[in-house]
């Protein structure tokens, strides 16, 4: 099952792999069963969900520019690395193929700028949803790149972070990363006028993917989803959901069981994609402060396929979400349907 993490310091972690988990780091709760409670004022604010076919065989993570179109990455439906502009009534491709492999995650930058991060087609395990031809990418451990969100060849930033998964934007432009040290540890990295540095690596992260800044806007606070998360260096079943308070890169669980995909954050929530034991996605939104939870619902389509990555929406209180094998990209609103 899921845990999730929070991080603080290097290396150190509270409590075990399968017990409750302990009293968090910060601001970070265990999380508590789920509460029908509307999150604060300043956390997303959603009353019905759109889907947008974005035209690829895998949708790996979203994000959504000011025009309302949402960038979509993935591979497209012939296998290849791909980067979507996705609108209710259109698909453009932005770019295709090399230098990319696999996108794995996208965010944009306060100077519009798309930055995301490929693995180079690499895949860390056999589990993995999609084994692209590693062969074919022109960085085989992968890369982070820059690229203009009108199109255009996307320009490498850096090749220290080795199969990098997610990738977060500041508002002060500090990127935030999760991938492998070039020994092949797993790791959470922060890039700054270049400068990649490394916050945490090894134990208890196993394999770090998707990435979101959420809490108050005055202390960072790095929520992280573990794929095969366990603490002490102890790899359990399903995902974990980590958090880490930059500098320091101390992790510290924030609960289990959550069988986690993706992340994005707005103020005191942290909307997560997750599977539940039957296989269904469900969407959660989870209270930073409080720990309460609750679900994302929508009338007339089905949002229970495959949810992966998330990100954040033109509005920041609208997340979007992607659909993974389904293709599919959600777009959130707040005006009711009905």
């Amino acid at each position: 099952m899921a845990t999730l993490f929070v991080a603080s310091g290097t290396g150190g972690c509270v409590g075990t792999a399968n017990d409750t988990p302990a009293p968090p780091t910060g601001n970070i709760p265990g999380t508590t069963p789920d509460s029908t409670a509307d999150s604060s004022a300043d956390g997303f604010d959603i009353a019905r969900v759109s889907a947008w076919d974005a035209e690829m065989q895998f949708v790996a993570d979203v994000v959504q520019l000011n025009s309302g179109e949402v960038v979509a990455v993935g591979l497209d439906i012939d296998g290849i690395a791909a980067i979507h502009l996705v609108s209710a009534s259109q698909v453009q491709v932005l770019y295709t193929g090399s230098p990319l492999g696999m996108p794995t995650s996208v965010d944009l930058g306060a100077d519009g700028m798309l930055y995301l991060t490929d693995s180079g087609g690499v895949a860390e395990s056999s589990d993995d949803p999609v084994v692209p031809d590693s062969e074919a990418a022109l960085y085989p451990t992968g890369g982070l790149f820059r690229m203009d969100s009108a199109g255009g060849t996307p320009a490498l930033v850096t090749t220290e972070i080795t199969r990098p998964q997610g990738v977060v934007v500041t508002a002060n432009d500090i990127l935030y990363a999760t991938g492998y040290t070039e020994l092949l540890e797993p790791g959470v990295f922060s890039i700054a006028n270049g400068v990649v540095t490394t916050l945490s690596s090894g134990a208890p992260l196993v394999q770090p993917t998707d990435i979101s800044v959420v809490g108050d806007p005055d202390e960072t606070q790095l929520w992280v989803i573990d794929m095969n998360g366990g603490q002490q260096g102890v790899a359990h079943s399903g995902s974990a959901l980590v958090a880490l308070f930059p500098p320091d890169g101390e992790i510290t669980a924030v609960a289990d069981g959550m069988n986690s995909w993706g992340v994005t954050g707005r103020g005191p929530d942290a909307l997560v994609t997750t599977i539940d034991h039957n296989g269904d996605g469900k969407i959660k939104i989870i209270d930073v402060h409080t720990g309460q939870s609750r679900h994302v619902h929508a009338d007339g389509i089905d949002i229970t396929v495959d949810p992966t990555g998330a990100g954040a929406g033109a509005n920041a209180t609208l997340p979007v979400w992607a659909g993974g094998s389904s293709g599919q990209v959600y777009i959130s609103s707040n005006q009711s349907s009905r």
